[in-house]
């Protein structure tokens, strides 16, 4: 279990992650198969510029990684190294300098879901059911994140919108079923 400490956003000084975008984090592999759910807090830095080169996490295989294109959450997926392109897409755009909450969520059935501040923003057309190798954290195939990082969970289940929503600013037991 990982530990998990208060969900609410965080003041830029409560010793979240700072990645300046030129180095992501590196994480002991782990492996996300079936349903699944991957959330934190992210405050990209103010005056910078969201791309494809921000993200959340990218998979070890290099198979898929979850960016933020023009401040809008997704979930990249390649086939064979080639990019099969976005599975899904958030609607909200967020600018820099504010907290926001993410969400992705995958069903038994492959199909993800997207939620910012709480709330479903997107649902994939098509499931994608290969399995996540979390590799590092604050990184993708294109990028480094230049922002802050608090409250990254990872759960062996896909949560629901209601369960996100609840405890996405409190505190969450390490002990959780569920929690990775």
């Amino acid at each position: 279990k990982v530990a998990v400490t208060v969900g609410t956003p965080p003041a830029a000084s409560s010793g979240n992650l700072v990645t300046n975008g030129q180095s992501g984090i590196d994480v002991v592999d782990f492996t996300l198969s079936g349903a699944f759910t991957v959330e934190g807090w992210i405050q990209f830095a103010p005056g910078t510029s969201i791309s494809n080169k921000d993200g959340f996490l990218r998979a070890a295989n290099g198979d898929a990684h979850i960016n933020f294109y023009q401040g809008q959450m997704r979930f990249a997926a390649y086939v064979d190294g080639l990019p099969k392109g976005d599975v899904v897409t958030a609607g909200t755009q967020v600018s820099t300098g504010d907290w926001h909450h993410f969400a992705i969520t995958r069903d038994e059935n492959g199909i993800l879901r997207t939620y910012t501040d709480g709330v479903l923003d997107g649902t994939a057309l098509e499931a994608w059911t290969a399995d996540l190798v979390v590799d590092r954290i604050a990184e993708t195939k294109r990028g480094v994140t230049e922002g802050s990082f608090d409250e990254m969970r990872f759960w062996d289940t896909a949560r629901s919108g209601a369960e996100i929503a609840a405890t996405m600013s409190v505190t969450v037991d390490p002990a959780t079923p569920d929690l990775v």
